[in-house]
């Protein structure tokens, strides 16, 4: 059994013209159930020694805390150098653990004047959480089929819980597990969601990963004009920590006949 722990950053809905937030991006965190407990305790054992040897109760990770200029909740008044040092130890653990990673980036500039193609697969082409889940089911699909797994394998999608997007996705995986084709999840099993993420340390892990290559991605923005050298350096080197466990960069499907329609969409939209 594999999971697929997925989270965003930048979401504003179908609004695509945010100046706060000019890019979305969707990640997944992929682990497998032999390594999960010893990852989600890697976590915990990682923030607990920052904090000073006890999470507090109730304790929940949000990147935008953690990395805020000043530090935010149990973060504020940390200094920031050492911050940013977590930042890394936590994304480091994803590279020492071997796990794989999806990232769907969006720059909303490219995609609000996109023309969208006819077809429907049941999402919005132009919404971009609905864009993203749909490249996350397929990118894990198309792992599990592949050569990194066994031939009895399976897997089950953690999402982060938002009431906006429970309907949507409870319908398009319905669907996709109905559908023939490429369409169809035979090795994605059940979708699962994480009404707790303050209880779920890969959560809040995957919603690091996401924060921390949107601000990569909004170095290509106007936002980050004003950026000092040492946040774009910081961002960089994120990038740079993990992007040799991130999968599908080329989007190129080894098991799937994904249409070019999506493929060549996603391409346009990834680009500022």
């Amino acid at each position: 059994m594999h999971f697929l722990y997925i989270d965003e950053s930048g979401n504003t809905g179908a609004d695509l013209h945010c100046p706060q937030q000019p890019v979305f991006v969707m990640a997944g965190l992929l682990v497998s159930d032999e390594k999960w407990r010893k990852t989600q305790s890697a976590v915990q054992t990682t923030l607990s020694a920052f904090l000073g040897g006890t999470l507090p109760e109730n304790f929940e990770l949000h990147a935008c805390e953690l990395l805020s200029p000043n530090g935010d909740g149990p973060f504020a008044g940390r200094p920031r150098d050492a911050r940013n040092t977590l930042a890394l130890d936590l994304l480091n653990l994803l590279v020492e653990r071997s796990h794989a990673l999806f990232i769907v980036p969006i720059y909303k500039s490219s995609l609000a004047p996109c023309a969208v193609p006819q077809q429907d697969f049941g999402f919005g082409w132009a919404h971009p959480w609905q864009f993203g889940f749909e490249m996350m089911l397929t990118m894990f699909e198309d792992f599990l089929r592949g050569p990194d797994t066994g031939p009895s394998s399976t897997g089950l999608v953690i999402v982060d819980h938002e009431d906006q997007y429970v309907e949507f996705v409870r319908n398009h995986t319905n669907r996709r597990q109905r559908s023939g084709g490429w369409r169809q999840l035979r090795k994605v099993v059940e979708i699962g969601y994480s009404a707790a993420s303050h209880a779920n340390p890969l959560i809040q892990l995957t919603d690091l990963v996401a924060f921390t290559s949107r601000k990569y991605l909004e170095l290509e923005t106007p936002r980050a004009a004003f950026w000092p050298q040492v946040a774009r350096d910081f961002f960089a080197q994120c990038k740079d920590s993990i992007w040799d466990r991130v999968k599908f960069k080329a989007l190129s499907f080894k098991c799937l006949n994904v249409p070019a329609s999506i493929i060549g969409h996603a391409k346009a939209i990834r680009k500022p």
